[in-house]
């Protein structure tokens, strides 16, 4: 049941509201902190937010009043300038009367005509007035404003290079230094006529403002801001309790999540759905969602402070609140479900990992495509390129006035051209390696990239190639003292018996005893016959002058008949033929009298070499576009040769040689093989010998 959805659902949903619980608490802890509630009173607060609203507004109506008596404004200016300065602004908050005095009680402005009903505030002020440094006017309409229309009340503008300074008096005493300036600009829509002024800003002297508020201004309790922080003021160390609790409830369901996550009903580990998004997508979106409602969380400070901001995006933030903290929650739980699975899993489903193995991959194969591009050009434009992009890169560093750009390829060149000839220096050692006739040392190539990689590769091919040759050249010596010492023995052992056995047939005591020396001189003159006329096919088989005639034969009948033609060799050498044909005939491209030739040589040489008593396997079958004929048997004397060696002239089976034969049975073979375009291989496995010939198909 633990594992169920929907245990897992109001697990999280619970989790959630536990963790926005604790961030509204803490938040609520941090505002009473900020604002001095755990200190002093709310009465204390609401004074001290009156007493300051009460100084701006004492402020700005003594800079009006300076602005008007003091400065040298036009009164168009200083309408729009200080129009938030009228009364009527102020009628909503309480205020109805105020006067102005200087600093020696005489009163200089005033709305107050001895109303009763009224308290009297008054605060000392020292206010800004501003004065014309210099005006110009020019007809044309600021950028986005409509005729008929007010700019902004405050605008910086700076005078153009045709506008006309105003003269200056040089009797006149100086003036006492701005403190700060500012430029303002206005519309005429009468006149249609833009209006720019560079003001200039003093201090005067102090001015005491008497405000007359009707009772209870500026202190209204009655609103939704104050009765909210009446509230948490009433409940500000409950704050702590609520907070505690909810972390360690927080904390204990956590648990419950990181031991659920990830798990079937049936208790098996297979995270599915939203556990298995990528993490760093959950945490950027929470991320942005706590930036975005921290600054409502701010958004709602405000509010609790002003009453005329709207509440609506208060609300906006508890709910985005609760949506953090479900996207929080959703984080670890995947986290949770991801870290049971494989290693290495959770990082790499993360966006940002796919998209740097992508970056990765794209980047690599822009460098390979690059190198394959330059692979292909010759290397005297390879090199080319390279110091035009140099030149090219000094030239930009010299156009652009740029030091670190050109230090930069300073630094760079060097390291090229110090990498260039360390590649150099190793390429140059491993050829004189080579000219040593020290061809086994090969060169690596992993520090190299372009022309040197290549011309490495290039070295290392060469001495590859090199070794193979001698070693060719090698065995071909081996070879032809062995083809030597092989033809000798097989010509002379037979001359030697026909040289024996007519001196012996001379010296016959008896016509029993001559006839049975010449029988025996007839076998060795038809032996010697014989090796003469394998060492001519071979020889013709060789160089190809065997006249070929292909065409189309059957391969089911052709082994057939070599079977046949083989039957009594094959009983006298007790050997047990097993063919095992398609079930229909199958064709093959070959010369008829070059193919029987082969199988002959293929079967005589069973007859002499297969253990006795054992059977000749022959398959056939179809391997796509050949036709496949391969003869098993079992040898009778244990195969100390390879089969490659089987393959050479004059080499035998029989090492001691004491069995007739001349060893170039499967060479003839394998050459007439090659003539009729098929192919003749030879595999050794213990003492089982198997040869393979393919014959194409029509």
């Amino acid at each position: 049941m633990r594992y169920h959805l929907i245990t897992k659902f109001l697990a999280v949903l619970l989790c959630s509201c536990l963790l926005l619980t604790c961030v509204a608490g803490i938040a609520g802890i941090v505002l009473l902190e900020n604002m001095g509630l755990y200190s002093r009173t709310l009465e204390e607060l609401q004074y001290e937010s009156s007493e300051n609203s009460l100084y701006t507004l004492a402020t700005r109506l003594a800079q009006r009043y300076a602005a008007e008596n003091l400065g040298d404004c036009p009164p168009g200016l200083l309408a729009q300038y200080y129009a938030d300065g009228d009364t009527s602004l102020f009628l909503d908050t309480g205020l109805w009367f105020y006067t102005i005095a200087d600093r020696r009680g005489t009163v200089l402005f005033s709305t107050y005509a001895g109303q009763t009903g009224v308290t009297a505030h008054r605060i000392t002020v020292a206010p800004y007035y501003p004065s014309v440094i210099y005006h110009y006017t020019s007809s044309v309409l600021p950028e986005g404003l409509v005729p008929g229309e007010l700019p902004p009340t405050t605008q910086t503008t700076q005078p153009t290079e045709d506008a006309p300074e105003e003269e200056t008096d040089p009797e006149k005493e100086p003036e006492e230094e701005f403190l700060y300036t500012e430029g303002f600009g206005f519309y005429d829509t009468e006149n249609q006529i833009q209006h720019n002024y560079q003001l200039g800003f003093r201090k005067s002297d102090e001015y005491t403002v008497t405000l007359y508020l009707l009772p209870g201004a500026y202190l209204d309790t009655d609103t939704a801001q104050w009765q909210t922080l009446g509230l948490l003021m009433h409940h500000r160390y409950s704050l702590f309790y609520l907070v505690g609790f909810a972390l360690l409830a927080f904390a204990a369901l956590a648990v419950f999540l990181c031991c659920i996550a990830g798990r079937e009903p049936s208790g098996k580990i297979a995270p599915k759905g939203l556990s298995l998004a990528p993490l760093d997508l959950y945490a950027g979106i929470a991320v942005l969602w706590g930036i975005f409602a921290g600054g409502l969380i701010r958004y709602t400070q405000s509010w609790l402070m002003d009453a005329s901001i709207s509440s609506t995006p208060v609300i906006a933030a508890v709910a985005l609140s609760f949506l953090m903290c479900l996207v929080t929650v959703a984080f670890l739980y995947a986290a949770a479900a991801q870290s049971k699975m494989e290693r290495s899993f959770w990082w790499k489903n993360c966006i940002l990992v796919r998209l740097a193995a992508a970056l990765g991959k794209l980047c690599r194969l822009g460098f390979r495509g690059c190198l394959s591009l330059m692979e292909m050009l010759p290397v005297v434009w390879r090199w080319l390129i390279l110091v035009l992009g140099v030149l090219l890169y000094f030239a930009a560093a010299f156009l652009l006035h740029s030091p670190l750009m050109a230090v930069i390829g300073a630094i760079l060149t060097a390291a090229l051209v110090g990498y260039m000839a360390w590649c150099y220096g190793r390429l140059y050692k491993a050829a004189h390696r080579m000219s040593q006739g020290n061809l086994s040392a090969q060169l690596s190539r992993e520090a190299m990239v372009g022309s040197f990689r290549s011309f490495a590769g290039n070295l290392n091919s060469l001495a590859d190639t090199a070794a193979q040759e001698a070693s060719r050249r090698m065995q071909s010596e081996r070879m032809r003292a062995e083809l030597i010492t092989n033809v000798s023995h097989d010509i002379r052992t037979p001359l030697t018996s026909i040289i024996n056995y007519v001196d012996l047939l001379q010296s016959a005591d008896s016509r029993e005893q001559a006839q049975s020396h010449l029988e025996v001189l007839g076998r060795q003159s038809q032996r010697l016959k014989k090796l003469i006329d394998d060492l001519m096919e071979l020889s013709k088989a060789s160089t190809g002058n065997i006249p070929v005639e292909i065409g189309e034969a059957g391969a089911v009948e052709a082994v057939t008949q070599a079977l046949g033609e083989f039957s009594d060799q094959l009983e006298q050498a007790q050997l047990t033929p097993v063919f095992n044909p398609p079930a229909e005939e199958v064709y093959i491209l070959c010369d008829g009298r070059l193919t029987w030739r082969v199988l002959s040589n293929l079967l005589n040489n069973a007859v002499k070499y297969a253990m006795p008593g054992t059977r000749l396997y022959i398959d056939l079958d179809q391997q796509g576009a050949f036709v496949s004929v391969s003869l098993k048997n079992i040898s009778r004397q244990q195969l100390t040769v390879s089969a490659e060696e089987l393959l050479e002239r004059f080499v035998r089976g029989d090492t001691s040689r004491n069995t007739e034969g001349s060893g170039l049975g499967l060479n003839i073979a394998k050459s007439l093989m090659e003539l009729q375009h098929g192919q003749f291989h030879l595999e050794l496995d213990g003492d089982q010998f198997k040869i393979t010939l393919l014959f194409p198909t029509p």
